[in-house]
């Protein structure tokens, strides 16, 4: 691998609290001359100063003024990229040795536009997969058009994925990590910023696809994220923001605009969000609805719920959002 031809652009995806540990993990299993650019996105003032601690002269950091929606971020990032490469990494993820020379090597050896990761989930240990490798794409019947997307091998244990799998043309990579050719980022305008928190991979992968461009997977590189919980207090306002109703709405809107695609199902997609949101209620979330469900019924507990929980939780992030507007005003 050519050491100076990739740049790592590291952004906030959904909380702080894991950043730090996090960085240090990138920088450990990367080489010591690759560029790295640190949007910070607005983290507690003890968060900024541990990552500023933690970067040391190796990484270039920019200041937000305030939240920014990842897409932003990376916008932000890659106007300083001057490599022929740039990698994307969420600020809560882990790497394995030799993950980014094997995602340069792929590039270099296939002329892929994009390579993907095999993406775990969890913790390190418990060597889980996110995706390998998926779907990206729309399908029309009776005159609708959706987006058919999947995850291939989610769940399943790592050890039993890896003999099925090798480099191949795929439909998806996910921005937990991605490596993107910088000159096919430029003549595309850089990033959807009208996508504020949800499909901007599916977005991104369909658009290099539909002009022609291949998206690659490549096993040898791993990396995993860690999906909330745990959390820090200090991660509630980004992360309501991230996951709220309005960043929810406006984003499939736009989505959905731009694709043509059947706007009937926003209700139906702005239920993963809510429970994206939901995370930070657990265990205790989880646990009492998983009891409720079998003592009454997931049904009945469903709709209960409906009725009750959700319109009053939808009621607190919006108004946790105006009071972030007011700090920020």
């Amino acid at each position: 691998m050519k050491n100076d031809s990739v740049t790592l652009v590291i952004v906030p995806r959904e909380r702080f609290s894991l950043s730090v540990a996090s960085l240090k993990d990138v920088l450990a299993n990367t080489p010591r001359n690759v560029p790295v650019i640190y949007v910070e996105g607005n983290p507690p003032r003890k968060v900024r100063h541990r990552l500023h601690i933690a970067g040391g002269d190796r990484v270039q950091f920019i200041s937000t003024n305030g939240y920014v929606s990842p897409n932003q971020a990376r916008n932000i990032g890659f106007r300083l990229v001057g490599t022929e490469y740039v990698v994307f990494l969420d600020n809560d993820v882990w790497v394995e040795p030799n993950w980014l020379e094997a995602l340069v090597d792929c590039a270099e050896e296939t002329g892929a536009e994009v390579v993907g990761p095999l993406y775990r989930q969890g913790r390190r240990e418990d060597r889980e997969v996110h995706m390998a490798g998926g779907l990206a794409h729309i399908v029309e019947r009776d005159g609708v058009r959706r987006v058919k997307s999947t995850h291939d091998y989610q769940g399943q244990p790592l050890d039993e994925v890896l003999p099925k799998v090798s480099r191949g043309e795929t439909e998806l990579a996910e921005f937990h990590g991605v490596l993107i050719r910088s000159g096919l980022l430029r003549e595309i305008g850089g990033l959807d910023e009208g996508l504020l928190c949800t499909r901007e991979h599916i977005d991104f992968c369909m658009t290099v696809r539909n002009r022609g461009g291949r998206v690659m997977f490549e096993p040898a590189s791993q990396i995993t994220y860690t999906r909330p919980p745990p959390f820090a207090w200090s991660d509630l306002g980004f992360f309501s923001l991230r996951w709220s109703e309005d960043w929810s709405r406006r984003t499939l809107e736009h989505f959905c605009e731009k694709w043509d695609v059947d706007r009937a199902q926003i209700p139906y997609l702005m239920i993963w969000t809510k429970k994206q949101r939901y995370r930070f209620l657990d265990p205790w979330y989880s646990r009492t609805t998983r009891w409720l469900a079998r003592r009454f019924g997931k049904e009945r507990v469903m709709k209960i719920m409906s009725r009750t929980l959700y319109p009053i939780e939808g009621g607190l992030n919006r108004l946790m959002l105006r009071m972030l507007r007011l700090r920020r005003g």
